[in-house]
């Protein structure tokens, strides 16, 4: 199927949409073929790979969904996708959010989106507010540096002095629950830090970590910015055809 796929034969078009739409496939196979369309970028297979970012779907196959969204230059999209950025969650939103980034048109819709309370503008990743503040279409860059205003410098150390104290007196008050810790990780870390082999891999891998050590967790949580590791240092590219 897949090398039918890419000689573009239109009944392994209606054959791998089916597929990506159906539950019960293999979840290997379903990520292979919505990976696919992104690279083929086959127009029949849009409404299907719109249903699995919808739809209740592992947040593997909705961010790929996304990520292959992303190819298709159709308008109508940019509407569509920021319409479901209020449910979205972890990777599958990190992705929508850089899918409306990625085009003018899709990128106005994302700044409506915050405008009217749909996703809050300290939920939009700082590489996609800054990407959009410095747009080389002026109308869009002026209308992000309202919409998603530059946060304040971080003022030096004697806030996040404080705040580490604060969080340090709560701790000592007794055990924390590792099920409520969980579950905080995930919504909050998880998107771009992996520990014990659940996570992404924007950042790094916390595994290894001294995470006994408060002294060094309380800075990289509360003063996240304070020093970035060799190798993740972030890098805007922008193309000559913009």
């Amino acid at each position: 199927l897949a090398f039918r796929l890419r000689q573009g034969e239109a009944a392994a078009v209606d054959e791998a949409v089916a597929l990506i739409q159906n539950p019960k496939a293999n979840a290997e196979e379903r990520l292979r073929y919505v990976r696919a369309f992104g690279e083929i970028r086959a127009p029949k297979a849009v409404p299907a790979l719109l249903a699995v970012a919808a739809g209740n779907a592992s947040e593997d196959l909705r961010k790929a969904a996304l990520v292959a969204l992303s190819a298709y230059d159709d308008e109508s999209l940019g509407a569509r996708v920021a319409a479901l950025l209020p449910g979205l969650k972890g990777q599958a939103q990190q992705a929508a959010f850089t899918m409306l980034a990625s085009r003018v048109s899709w990128s106005f819709r994302l700044l409506e989106t915050v405008q009217r309370g749909g996703v809050t503008a300290a939920s939009v990743p700082d590489d996609v507010a800054n990407r959009l503040r410095r747009h080389r279409d002026a109308k869009l860059s002026d209308l992000a540096k309202q919409v998603l205003p530059r946060a304040a410098a971080a003022a030096a150390g004697p806030d996040h002095q404080r705040r580490i104290q604060e969080v340090n007196a709560i701790l000592k008050r007794g055990p924390g629950d590792p099920y409520q810790g969980e579950a905080i990780y995930t919504a909050r870390c998880a998107a771009c830090h992996k520990l014990f082999f659940k996570g992404g891999n924007v950042g790094p891998d916390l595994t290894t970590y001294q995470r006994d050590d408060l002294g060094t967790m309380l800075i990289s949580i509360i003063n996240p910015n304070v020093e970035i590791r060799e190798g993740y240092q972030y890098f805007s590219v922008e193309t000559t055809d913009g």
